[in-house]
């Protein structure tokens, strides 16, 4: 049986299966490529993630096979809708699942420091000895199969444009990539920082190990009172 599941893609399940894989590991591949060379124009040394580093890494990209394989099903089927206006949504449904999913990941985040959660499962985002553009990808395997599972969720309520599903999803590689450089940049006035994620915000996470729990965004770790107030208020930040 054929599954027309890609606009230019017909072919058997399996080979839709791989075909994805392939997709997710070269993009993987070319976000860690991507933090290597910033780190390289910042006169800093990307650090090859250790062999336990590596290990989550491949897992990740298989559960990110396995998640884009369902959500292409679940279209398939008709369970996911969208629309390819090219309008003004573009711009309106991508702020609003920037922010949705924002406030999404940090309640889950924010659950999986809890103690038992964290012993268990999210332990493994903070076993990186220094932070690098990898370890983006360094996830438990629940954890990595929550993020997304709420991201299917998040498709199987609403109805969004793709052509802002598409920006989504290059925003979330390119500031994960910039949250993961592992180094500070000082950006006095840089008002991008006033409400996104920079990489003195992840290590200062990192670092408490609490607070400051936001995937995109400050907004919510302002509103719930969980930002740290050290380098990473609105008011000042580095990048």
């Amino acid at each position: 049986m054929n599954y027309k599941l890609l606009f230019f893609y017909q072919g058997s399940i399996s080979e839709l299966f791989l075909l994805l894989f392939a997709e997710n590991l070269i993009l993987a591949i070319l976000a860690v490529l991507m933090g290597a060379m910033l780190l390289k124009t910042l006169g800093k040394k990307f650090e090859m993630p250790d062999k336990r580093e590596q290990k989550y890494f491949g897992l990740t990209v298989i559960i990110n096979t396995f998640v884009t394989y369902l959500g292409f099903l679940l279209w398939n089927y008709g369970l996911i809708h969208i629309h390819l206006t090219l309008d003004f949504s573009v711009l309106t449904d991508f702020i609003f699942t920037v922010l949705l999913m924002d406030l999404l990941v940090w309640l889950l985040h924010f659950i999986l420091h809890k103690k038992p959660f964290f012993e268990k499962i999210h332990y493994v985002s903070h076993i990186s000895k220094k932070i690098n553009p990898a370890s983006l990808f360094v996830i438990h395997p629940i954890e990595c199969l929550m993020l997304g599972f709420l991201w299917l969720s998040v498709l199987l309520v609403f109805t969004l444009n793709i052509f802002s599903i598409i920006l989504f999803l290059v925003f979330h590689v390119i500031l994960g990539i910039i949250a993961n450089l592992g180094t500070s940049i000082p950006s006095s006035g840089n008002h991008f920082l006033s409400v996104f994620i920079s990489p003195a915000f992840r290590m200062e996470h990192c670092k408490r190990g609490s607070g400051n729990f936001g995937f995109y965004t400050k907004v919510w770790d302002n509103l719930f009172k969980t930002l740290s107030a050290r380098r990473t208020n609105f008011a000042k930040d580095t990048l």
